[in-house]
């Protein structure tokens, strides 16, 4: 689209400029400061008109966007502008839209996860995990490695092998429990091998992996066994539930506190699931088209988040799972978007007052000037339309049905192989 800034505003902004420059600008045959405006005008038009754009063009963008009936995917992107004396400065732009789409069925959707039931064995698990965590621990003089032992260990790849994310990181094993770093039986391989000494192993990794290009296949790493364990569990007892809380007199008192922070979590892993299953099934219903633009600045700001994990440097980067996902995510949030507004939900003053003071709190602001950032930042909007996302979300759980996984489907037929457009797409 084109937009045309009238020259009185564009004359008025550029004046303004040119006087703030004017102090700080070098003109060959005059003296700093002394310019006048016109030689001023002639000598910067490129920088004036670029500066210009920047002032002027978003605003007037927004406004002619704002007009139209669109709902803004990215951008907009200024590609070109024309800058002629005494008449409108027309800045020329691109920008991305959401697609429009039929909403269909969200009601009575078998996505309801239920929620895992915490048994005494699980309570026992986390108990065990507790006095793994409060364990006193010991570094015995070298030997072989035995069947039983907890070792500290790092594995590396061999050259031309594959690069697997525990690569490099020192972890601990307990060969007793057959922990394995993702799930491959690499510590199978450890016993007999002498502390401090580089040693070429294999493991067979399963069919089921999911990698595909390790699936099924023989592994080769090199293990370093840097030290052996031993390692002295506390006992079960009132003194150790002291020790893990002071708040706790008894065994008991812990065994119930273990309990309710499972079932909290068992809670929380449910609705995790829903949620997911929510948006899955309401993406793969809905044929709509992900904005690419969009996309592709969704991933960046989820790989600049990932890159600066502190808690997880070596977190891998972006994968066609992530991506895949992500892709979903955008479809389903726009069959959500739709929801919303079929279904009249709104955010009420009250809950938009509550999302001011919860962020005036963090960024130690006065309610008042908090939401003044927000408004002019856009941030009030976008927590406005989390707000009426979740409600729609919550309006679809309430109404869903328990969840059924998908029956694989068996056919003797051969698979169709995909044409040159499912291809592309696909590399896209």
């Amino acid at each position: 689209m084109t937009v045309e800034i009238p020259w009185d505003v564009v004359e008025k902004e550029r004046r303004d400029y040119v006087k703030g420059a004017r102090q700080s600008v070098t003109v060959p045959g005059f003296r700093k400061g002394r310019v006048p405006e016109v030689v001023l005008y002639r000598f910067f038009e490129k920088e004036i008109s670029v500066v210009l754009t920047e002032r002027l063009a978003p605003e007037f963008l927004s406004k002619k966007i704002g007009s139209m009936d669109h709902k803004l995917a990215a951008g907009p992107y200024i590609t070109d502008f024309r800058f002629v004396e005494g008449k409108p400065f027309e800045v020329d732009a691109q920008y991305e839209v959401f697609p429009r789409f039929e909403l269909g069925e969200y009601r009575d959707l078998k996505v309801v996860h239920p929620v895992e039931a915490v048994t005494d064995e699980r309570v026992g698990e986390e108990l065990e995990r507790l006095r793994g965590h409060y364990a006193s621990v010991r570094t015995l003089d070298p030997r072989p490695v035995a069947d039983e032992d907890v070792v500290r260990v790092t594995f590396k790849a061999v050259e031309g092998g594959p690069e697997l994310p525990f690569f490099g990181q020192e972890m601990t094993c307990d060969l007793a429990r057959e922990q394995s770093p993702s799930g491959l039986p690499f510590t199978r391989e450890l016993p007999g091998l002498e502390p401090g000494v580089e040693t070429e192993i294999s493991c067979q990794c399963p069919d089921d992996y999911p990698d595909p290009d390790i699936a099924g296949k023989t592994v080769e790493c090199k293990a370093t066994v840097h030290s052996i364990l031993e390692v002295d569990l506390p006992e079960l007892d009132d003194e150790f539930a002291k020790d893990v809380n002071g708040n706790h007199e008894t065994l008991d008192d812990l065994k119930v506190a273990v309990r309710k922070e499972l079932e909290t979590r068992a809670d929380l892993q449910a609705r995790g699931a829903t949620e997911f299953a929510v948006m899955n099934t309401l993406a793969t219903s809905h044929q709509i088209d992900v904005p690419r633009q969009h996309l592709r600045e969704r991933l960046q700001r989820l790989a600049e988040r990932m890159e600066g994990r502190e808690d997880n440097p070596q977190q891998p980067g972006l994968t066609p799972l992530t991506i895949a996902q992500e892709a979903m995510a955008v479809c389903a949030e726009q069959v959500l978007d739709r929801i919303a507004d079929v279904e009249e939900i709104t955010i009420s003053q009250q809950e938009l007052q509550e999302f001011v003071n919860r962020w005036a709190e963090s960024e130690q602001l006065t309610p008042e000037r908090a939401r003044q950032k927000m408004e002019e930042s856009g941030i009030l909007a976008s927590m406005c339309t989390r707000g009426r996302r979740s409600k729609a979300m919550q309006l679809v759980i309430d109404s869903g049905a328990p969840f059924e996984e998908p029956e694989p489907q068996e056919s003797d037929e051969p698979a169709e192989k995909p044409g040159p457009d499912a291809e592309a797409s696909g590399e896209e």
